[in-house]
Order: structure tokens, then sequence, then C-alpha cells
């Protein structure tokens, strides 16, 4: 009990409050050496005093909360594509030879330019702002889990066939397990990519409402405080969701930390 409540406390001193101690030291550096203008620069303080206030307003609530919904949207539809995609070129090899390159030409495209191509679909929609987000990061998770299948032993499969296991079998029992940690890499990877993609459409696709929204909002307004408070908060998003999916990782991965501790894959 006492070693984890050390390992804690290491954690929380070394990981949380010496980033947080350099960083707000480095802006007050900044600012007392007049590095930045004081109009344009805030103190730290001044910025969370008035990021805290406006937090509670419900026009902040309401953009918060807009853009965790689409967020959630973006990855509940980006993961189930990728997974349907992996499992069914892993069950057809056909397909996947046949949608090997299609798949690389999207993943090579540099994903703003696909912004011009959604808003002549779809105008400036919600469509479009969520359509850039899934689209690229559906590959991504496609790619993540068809190496996590490939991965898969040959042994332990042709042991399952010879057991006469079933196909659901397999999956639940071999398959399943086999993509679970490349699972989890990939929704790290892919929900930051998301939230990032999700504030620049809200940003400059016209969106009513969201975070990206208010950012620039405040920039426009030259309301400098507020906006960098929240795009700090914007960070701090993206930092507890992936500290969320990695918790979510060793309790239902619990195998791959003995694995990691025997030296095997």
């Amino acid at each position: 009990m006492a070693i984890s409540l050390i390992k804690l406390m290491r954690y929380i001193i070394i990981k949380i409050f010496m980033p947080i101690f350099i960083l707000a030291f480095a802006a007050y550096l900044a600012r007392w050496l007049h590095i930045f203008r004081a109009v344009i620069f805030p103190y730290p303080h001044e910025i969370i005093a008035a990021g805290i206030k406006s937090l509670t307003t419900p026009l902040a609530m309401s953009a918060l909360g807009i853009t965790l919904r689409r967020l959630l949207v973006v990855f509940t539809v980006s993961s189930g594509i990728g997974v349907v995609m992996a499992f069914l070129f892993h069950q057809f090899r056909l397909l996947e030879e046949i949608f090997s390159l299609p798949v690389d030409v999207v993943r090579s495209i540099p994903v703003v330019t696909l912004f011009p191509l959604f808003i002549t679909l779809w105008g400036f929609t919600e469509v479009t702002f969520l359509a850039v987000p899934v689209v690229l990061t559906s590959v991504i998770m496609y790619i993540h889990l068809s190496a996590g299948l490939k991965d898969v032993a040959e042994m332990r499969y042709s042991l399952m066939l010879r057991w006469e296991a079933s196909r659901s079998q397999i999956i639940l029992h071999l398959l399943l397990p086999s993509i679970a940690p490349h699972l989890f890499t990939g929704l790290r990877i892919c929900v930051s990519l998301q939230l990032i993609l999700l504030l620049v459409a809200e940003m400059f696709l016209g969106a009513k409402n969201g975070l990206g929204t208010l950012i620039y909002d405040y920039q426009t307004i030259l309301d400098y405080d507020k906006m960098y408070f929240f795009i700090l908060l914007s960070g701090i998003l993206g930092w507890v969701i992936n500290v969320v999916i990695e918790y979510l990782q060793k309790r239902i991965v619990y195998w791959q930390a003995y694995q990691a501790i025997n030296g095997k894959e």
C-alpha cells in the first residue's frame, strides 16, 4: 500500500506538477522579458481566472458538449469501420488484394485536401465536419488491426482448426485477444487526430458552435486570455481521453503486462 502511494505521488509530481511548473515559469519569464506584448500574452493567472469564469457560461458548456458529441460520433463510426474492414479483409484475402491500393492512396492523401472535396459534396454541414476525421482515422484503425491479425501465430490458428473450432470461437478466443493491444494503440492515435481535425473544421468551416468555434471567436474579438484558456482546455481534453483509453487497455488487455515482463510478444 505504501509503495503504491509513493508511486502515485511520484507520478503526480513528475508527470503533472513538474510540466505545469515549467510551462508556467516559461510563460512568466516571457512576460517579464517582454518577449511578447502584454496585450496578446496575458499572465498565466489571468488566463486561468478569465477561463474558469467563462467556462461556467452556457455558451462555453454548449460548445464543449457539442465538440464532445461530435468526437464520440467520429470515434464510434471510424472504430466500427476499421474493425469491420480488418476482419472482412482477413477472412477474404481477395478483397484485401483488391482494396490494398485504394487504402494506401487514401492514407497518403494530405488530409486538408479532403475538406474542399467534402464541402463540394455536402456543403458547410455537420456531415462535412465529421467526414474528414472518419475517413482518415478509419484507415488508420484498419492498418493497426490488420497488423494485429497478421501477427496471430499460425500454430495457434492451426490448433484451433484441428480442434474443429467454429469461426465465431476462433474470432472470440484467438483473433480478438490477439488484436486487442493493436486496437487500443489505434484508438489512442485516432482519438488525438479526430480531436485535432474536429477543432480545425469547427474553426475554419463555419461551424455555428463547438470548442474550435469558441477559440476562433475569442481570437477574432481579441479576447486572448480566454482564447489561451480554451486552447489549453482542448489539450487537457485530449490528454484525459488518452489516459482513460490507456487505463482501459491495462484493465482489459491485462496479459500484455505479463508478456512484457516475460519478454514475449
